[in-house]
């Protein structure tokens, strides 16, 4: 009798252990959708969207990071006009949009880089650059009164081959606008949407959002759904998983309210998108895994890598 009862629990402690012998020997693969899935996603480090069409490749990056402001003080910011009661921030982050199109007639990139803070999406500088012989560097600091722009660009063919520090012809200008009277808390940047996407409560908020030379009220409102193949990698840490198949996504569309009568709304852009743009929200993870619009036709950049993380503590 003694004998079977401590038989027994030997059997019993053999039992409990087991599973922590085996996962000792063999990790199973990690669940990251599970972990981060809810109202509110977990911040991310960086996305890639991609898209394919007859011949014609278009690449998107975003990257996030936390940073500080440069120096005002030195070139190019030193050149942009004074801009009175211009935004400052505690916490700033640093969105890096990189984008690239590659067609049968040859490539093109465009580069933008945004300093908006952490807590109200509030853009404080942008800068963004289109290399080549029509290209331009466009550089806009923020303020309560009103955006101050600095665009940079080749005085000649000798100039338009070199890089953006040689390039001599410069044009400074100030774009009026009044946040009171428009209601608005904050003025950001298109892009700062997909920083707030994750996050139900804010993605649905209304956003001012200025682009190029006019200020807008953004919505992302629900439209329903829509069943549609996915098939990205979410990383986090050393950790990796393949996320793949139908799925049912949530179509938050864009609804844009110019804010000054003479804007023109068919030249707003979301990375260089126009018309009726949509985001796609898979419900699981809480990501954009698709943005359509119209650029020469409809075009659907579709999500294939996101880094996840606390960008800030």
């Amino acid at each position: 009798m003694q004998l079977f009862f401590k038989t027994g629990l030997l059997a019993v402690f053999l039992l409990l252990c087991f599973p922590l012998l085996t996962a000792a020997g063999e990790e199973p693969a990690p669940d990251i959708v599970s972990e981060i899935s809810g109202s509110i996603g977990m911040p991310w480090h960086s996305l890639q969207f991609g898209a394919d069409s007859l011949g014609n490749s278009v690449t998107t990056t975003l990257e996030l990071s936390a940073t500080a402001l440069p120096d005002l003080n030195r070139k190019p910011y030193s050149e942009l006009p004074d801009t009175p009661q211009a935004f400052g921030s505690e916490q700033l982050l640093r969105l890096q949009v990189d984008g690239q199109l590659s067609t049968l007639l040859g490539n093109s990139t465009t580069s933008a880089t945004l300093w908006f803070d952490a807590g109200n999406g509030q853009a404080l500088l942008r800068e963004r650059l289109r290399p080549g012989n029509n290209g331009s560097s466009r550089i806009y600091r923020f303020s309560r009164t009103g955006v101050s722009r600095l665009r940079i660009e080749p005085d000649n063919s000798r100039e338009s081959g070199q890089s953006v520090e040689h390039w001599t012809k410069r044009k400074t200008k100030f774009y009026k606008y009044d946040m009171e009277k428009h209601g608005c808390t904050a003025v950001s940047d298109p892009s700062v949407l997909f920083y707030f996407v994750t996050d139900t409560n804010m993605a649905r908020a209304p956003h001012c959002v200025f682009f190029d030379d006019a200020l807008y009220r953004v919505r992302l409102v629900p439209d329903g759904s829509q069943s549609a193949p996915v098939d990205y990698v979410i990383t986090t840490g050393n950790s990796s998983q393949h996320i793949t198949g139908e799925r049912e996504l949530e179509k938050l569309s864009l609804h844009i309210e110019p804010l000054r009568r003479k804007t023109d709304i068919a030249k707003f852009e979301l990375f260089e998108l126009r018309g009726a743009i949509a985001i796609y929200i898979d419900p699981e993870s809480r990501l954009p895994v698709q943005v359509s619009g119209e650029r020469g036709g409809n075009i659907t950049l579709r999500l294939s890598a996101a880094t996840l993380g606390r960008v800030i503590n």
